[in-house]
């Protein structure tokens, strides 16, 4: 489902995490992904706004999580 070229970045993304949080961040990506998906009025659209929004959210995670555990919280 995922675009070829999202693929090899959502595997470097979490590569970064701690295994603990690895999960918890493809299920994000997937929910997020899911739901502009199903939003989007415009069939056109869907895919590229959805993989948009699911990566945006995933890179934020991933910097939260590292800052987080940088920052020993």
């Amino acid at each position: 489902m995922h675009h070829p070229d999202d693929k090899k970045w959502i595997k470097e993304q979490l590569k970064k995490l701690p295994k603990e949080y690895r999960q918890r961040a493809m299920h994000g990506y997937d929910k997020v992904f899911r739901e502009v998906f199903d939003a989007t009025p415009l069939v056109h659209q869907k895919a590229s706004e959805a993989r948009r929004e699911a990566n945006t959210r995933l890179r934020r995670y991933v910097e939260a999580v590292l800052e987080r555990n940088i920052n020993g919280l």
